[in-house]
């Protein structure tokens, strides 16, 4: 980890934690929600950002405990022992991976979509090796340049979707917003997880704000209520324009969808509604693609003590973002599958369980003090990795059911 000359600003930290958490997993969430409804939707919606909050006030209250630089890694190293590194390191690889393999396909129906509107029909296949191959020759350039790119498409997302949700207010039907269906409800459950994650960000957000604790609090609880806020008028957005559950179209606008883009395709004919949410889910879908494979190969060269430059990170850059490929042309239409994969049984071990777990043996075995405790004692830690448990049981069994 970098060391930082001066301390960082509360209103820094908190872009940095709301910027950990969104990113293209947003262009999933109505397709999850639109069989639940707005209702149901926003208050788990609401109850996924609290618990994710609490551990990642319990991430802070760990780092804290520290007086030296650490990462997930090493407390859960210095905490459960050898066996707790060693799986923290493999759910971060699975997580890594299974979001490149959601990107890979998102990004190669995107792609495809793009070059049929330019009547260059070309597979979803080739539209992901497109895509993941030019972000790696990318990445290989630099992390200068691609900071540069980032920010002028952080610029573009945006925008547009400040001008999807203005273009798209106008358009919504109150009484489709009512309507709802709690029997479906869980299933939103793992997307909703996931699209609050900030936990691997805290330990360099600490070194970033010079272990100061107000500011440290705050930028996490501030840093996951902006993305709650954009979250639930995203969902009002697109929910508002879908057609009613008892007109035919509805059966015909969710099914078989994996992003709000092609939600709307069918719910709305406005062609400049039409552009701005392809254009919004084209940058969400690159933005997140660089990030994330960025972190991946910082994580792997960290991990596997390898200098990250000249062949070294060519061969890094292309495990990283080749190897995903085989699932995202295999299937096609992976996105959502691949995501509810990595929020309903990683996100709830990695940064779910596994915090409470450490806080546990940090609090009442190692004796360890924080300047910073999570409230509630025993009591408390108990109940968070009761519910996280609980999810990851409850999504065994539909998953399973759903192969029945």
């Amino acid at each position: 980890m970098s060391s930082f000359a001066k301390e960082g600003s509360a209103t820094g930290g908190v872009l940095l934690v709301a910027g950990c958490c969104i990113g293209a997993g947003m262009l999933g969430l109505p397709v999850v929600s639109a069989l639940t409804g707005f209702i149901p939707a926003s208050l788990i919606l609401i109850a996924s950002c609290f618990v994710m909050i609490c551990t990642g006030l319990l991430v802070l209250e760990l780092t804290l405990s520290f007086d030296h630089e650490v990462s997930l890694i090493s407390m859960a190293k210095a905490t459960l022992g050898q066996t707790g590194k060693f799986l923290t390191w493999i759910l971060f690889i699975l997580l890594f991976y299974c979001i490149l393999v959601a990107y890979a396909s998102g990004s190669g129906e995107i792609v495809a979509n793009g070059f049929h509107k330019l009547n260059i029909p070309i597979s979803h296949s080739f539209g992901s090796l497109f895509s993941m191959s030019l972000v790696a020759c990318l990445i290989y350039l630099g992390t200068h340049a691609i900071d540069r790119l980032n920010r002028i498409l952080m610029i573009g997302l945006v925008a547009a979707y400040g001008i999807l949700i203005l273009l798209g207010m106008p358009n919504i039907e109150m009484q489709s917003l009512h309507e709802k269906e709690w029997s479906t409800a869980f299933a939103t459950v793992p997307l909703m997880l996931i699209s609050f994650g900030h936990h691997n960000l805290i330990p360099s957000l600490t070194i970033y704000m010079k272990r100061n604790v107000s500011k440290l609090r705050l930028a996490i609880i501030l840093g996951n209520l902006i993305p709650l806020g954009i979250y639930l008028l995203w969902e009002g957005v697109i929910l508002g324009m879908l057609p009613l559950r008892n007109h035919p179209l509805f059966s015909e606008t969710v099914q078989n969808q994996d992003m709000a883009s092609g939600l709307l395709t069918h719910a709305t004919g406005s062609p400049y509604i039409l552009t701005a949410v392809n254009l919004f889910a084209f940058l969400a879908i690159a933005t997140s693609l660089i990030t994330t494979a960025l972190s991946c190969i910082d994580f792997l060269s960290d991990g596997l003590s390898v200098k990250n430059e000249g062949k070294t990170r060519a061969y890094l850059c292309a495990a990283v973002l080749l190897s995903p490929l085989p699932f995202a042309v295999t299937y096609p239409h992976i996105f959502l599958t691949a995501l509810g994969y990595a929020g309903g049984f990683i996100t709830v071990i990695l940064f779910g369980v596994l915090p409470a777990l450490m806080a546990w043996r940090s609090r009442y075995h190692l004796k360890q003090t924080s300047p910073f405790v999570v409230r509630g004692g025993k009591t408390s830690l108990a109940i968070i990795m009761t519910i996280f448990f609980a999810i990851f049981i409850l999504e065994i069994f539909r998953q399973f059911s759903m192969l029945m």
